[in-house]
């Protein structure tokens, strides 16, 4: 598999995104350059 070529910054930034600036996962994942499916499965708690 590729390397990712996000951080896990920007996953905490589209967990705040989602959380407490309101935008959609799908708008905050893709701000913030991060895979949908990472940005939902976290949101939901999983690592």
């Amino acid at each position: 598999m590729p390397q990712s070529s996000y951080t896990e910054d920007d996953v905490i930034q589209a967990i705040l995104d989602v959380t407490e600036n309101g935008l959609s996962q799908n708008q905050a994942a893709q701000k913030n350059g991060v895979p949908p499916t990472t940005l939902s499965d976290r949101l939901r708690g999983l690592p």
